[in-house]
């Protein structure tokens, strides 16, 4: 039952729609054929999406950045200064890549320690500070180039200190609480990202924001704890004017613990393929167990889920649940297994993610 809810979980999390849109009655003209070639055509543009991202010409600025760090290991003289200063650029470029939920045990970190200007000298194959800003600026060769011509500078950076126990002893943990960073190649804006967070006295997010361009792709995320047995999250993914994909839910809880979620419902998308609706989860609890904890007979997990499948905003299919096995029924009264669709989908993300995370790890030099 745990990787049936699990299964239905990640559908959700895999496309969706408000259920108003879901009246439209041009579904009927898509036969199930149709449908299941549309949602293969989406799963193959999942990969060339992602790769277009994560090859433009910021990120691999950015990239450039992180190679340099990684290189940048020995000290001729200075040693002290040289070294304080790379560990304060590796810092900073950790904070740009992974916003509000980079965590560093540097107990004297402050931003105003580093706001300056440094450069990349490549006689020394060292970053220099040569000057003063309220910013803290770095300026490096971008890929392909002999001269310094990409530009991170980093805005704002705002910090909370929390004390962390466990069984190796109590430690100092600094989170973020604001960001506002850029970076720039041949003075054209490539990345923007504007973070901001709120933690609670044990380290945990209670809610945060963030803004993150990466020409000419956008990403925002809302994400809010604050209230006492809810939970939401709204996050999108757009190019110019086009939703990539996009994601609105909201999860209530059992209790102010938040351990054991009682209902889920809202939508995600994935280009034109959506999933909307609610899982009762609460009431799958209830309905599926008698008070001595026995199964009880005659329960249909279909009276707990309500899901719908749209294409372009367009509803073609329901989910249906039978013997653990969740499909997708068109409304020609075909059906599919929704594991089996969404294969093509989850194959091109996770490889390409892979490349993508593997990449930034064999450049990276920075502790964890």
């Amino acid at each position: 039952m745990k990787k049936l809810i699990t299964l239905l979980l990640v559908s959700v999390i895999a496309a969706g729609c408000n259920s108003d849109e879901s009246e439209n009655p041009n579904g009927q003209d898509m036969t199930s054929a149709e449908v299941s070639a549309r949602i293969v055509e989406i799963g193959n543009a999942a990969s060339a999406d992602i790769l277009s991202m994560v090859q433009s010409e910021g990120v691999t600025a950015l990239l450039s950045l992180v190679e340099l760090f990684a290189d940048f290991d020995e000290f001729s003289s200075k040693p002290d200064q040289r070294k304080w200063t790379k560990e304060k650029l590796d810092i900073i470029t950790r904070y740009f890549i992974t916003g509000p939920t980079a965590r560093v045990t540097d107990d004297d970190f402050s931003f105003d320690d580093i706001k300056g200007i440094y450069e990349w000298n490549p006689n020394s194959e060292e970053f220099e500070r040569t000057g003063e800003s309220p910013s803290f600026i770095v300026l490096f060769p971008a890929e392909g180039s002999e001269t310094n011509n990409a530009a991170l500078e980093i805005t704002d950076l705002q910090f909370v200190t929390f004390n962390e126990v466990d069984e190796w002893g109590s430690y100092q943990v600094t989170l973020p609480t604001s960001f506002d960073g850029s970076l720039a190649v041949d003075e054209v804006t490539y990345i923007t990202l504007t973070a901001s967070a709120n933690w609670l006295d044990d380290g945990l997010p209670e809610s945060a924001s963030v803004d993150l361009f990466l020409s000419p792709f956008r990403f925002n995320m809302n994400f809010d704890d604050s209230n006492a047995i809810s939970s939401s999250l709204s996050a999108s993914l757009t190019k110019e004017a086009t939703t990539l994909m996009g994601v609105d839910l909201n999860v209530d809880f059992n209790s102010a613990e938040k351990e054991e979620p009682a209902n889920i419902d809202g939508f995600v998308e994935y280009g034109g393929l959506k999933l909307s609706g609610n899982i009762d989860i609460a009431g799958i609890e209830s309905g599926l167990y008698d008070e001595f904890g026995e199964m009880k007979d005659g329960f249909n997990l279909n009276d707990y889920i309500d899901l719908e499948v749209l294409l372009d905003d367009v509803k073609v299919g329901d989910i249906l649940v039978e013997e653990d096995i969740i499909y997708i029924v068109y409304l020609d009264g075909e059906r599919e297994i929704l594991e089996q669709l969404l294969e093509s989908i989850i194959a091109e993300i996770d490889s390409s993610m892979e490349d993508v995370f593997e990449g930034i790890s064999s450049n990276q030099n920075i502790e964890g």
